[in-house]
């Protein structure tokens, strides 16, 4: 972009006059993020880290009016070319477990897209108004939730953000047309692969080791034997296997009952162990 370009984008985001947008775009060596910065730090607040009781204000804040006006696709949206833009000023790429942290806490209804009244109603409760201040809270936002710190909500529900919470969120985030009740086995291995590290942040190393393994071989038993899409229940109990029978004990699975009500593709997985002569000992 030229600086002339800078100039008048910066122009157009903050209704400064000339003069004065010349002397902001001077002073920032001609980048746009760190000009809008100065400009609105000059009037904002801290931003606030932790969860507050307060409901959002109605009257969305102008600076945050303008981040969105800069990143839109219309009048309601950023689009994909908006969000690629908005990731990339929050230093963050798309593959990243970051963002979809972000896309989890702006309650983003499917990939590549941000509504407009949750990105200024999220980001309003949390005072925060520059890029700087939202690259901080979304650094903050993804700490906590590994480490079930509750200490940030979901604005629009008013619950906790919590890892469990994300991981569901995922399944309706990546549903690519109205009434999709499946994903495919691929899309599934790619976000479990993506997500599942985060469940094994604090399983101590020979155990996350042990693990990784049960998960190698769960992603090659669904993608070249069982072949079929996942439902959101199957994703979701898939969650809760990992949880309470393979990381309780990676080696046996002890506390795995064929009598208990897991969906059978978890029972095939097993199965599938036991022909291969992967797991001795299972129920």
């Amino acid at each position: 972009m030229s600086k002339q370009q800078v100039k008048r984008q910066f122009q157009e985001l903050t209704g400064v006059p000339g003069p004065q947008a010349q002397q902001f775009v001077e002073n920032a060596n001609y980048n746009l993020n760190a000009a809008l910065d100065n400009f609105y730090n000059r009037n904002a607040s801290p931003a606030t880290t932790t969860t507050t009781n307060r409901k959002p204000p109605v009257k969305s804040d102008k600076r945050l009016v303008s981040l969105f006006k800069k990143y839109r696709e219309d009048d309601e949206h950023i689009g994909i070319d908006g969000t690629l833009a908005y990731l990339e000023d929050l230093s963050i790429t798309p593959e990243d477990p970051l963002a979809l942290t972000l896309a989890y806490f702006l309650k983003s209804p499917r990939v590549g897209v941000f509504n407009k009244d949750a990105f200024l109603t999220i980001w309003q409760h949390y005072e925060c108004y520059t890029i700087t201040q939202m690259k901080n809270v979304i650094l903050h936002v993804h700490d906590d939730i590994l480490d079930s710190g509750n200490q940030y909500i979901d604005v629009m529900e008013d619950k906790p953000l919590t890892l469990k919470g994300m991981y569901e969120f995922t399944f309706e985030f990546l549903k690519e047309v109205e009434n999709q009740r499946v994903l495919d086995v691929q899309t599934c291995i790619d976000y479990w692969k993506l997500l599942l590290p985060l469940v094994l942040k604090k399983v101590g190393a020979p155990v996350k080791q042990q693990v990784e393994e049960r998960l190698d071989q769960w992603y090659e038993f669904v993608l070249e034997d069982h072949k079929k899409p996942f439902s959101f229940d199957g994703w979701c109990q898939f969650y809760l296997f990992v949880q309470d029978i393979i990381i309780k004990d990676p080696v046996a699975f002890k506390d795995y009952d064929e009598m208990q009500s897991w969906p059978n593709v978890m029972d095939e997985y097993i199965e599938y162990l036991r022909e291969n002569g992967l797991v001795e000992g299972v129920n």
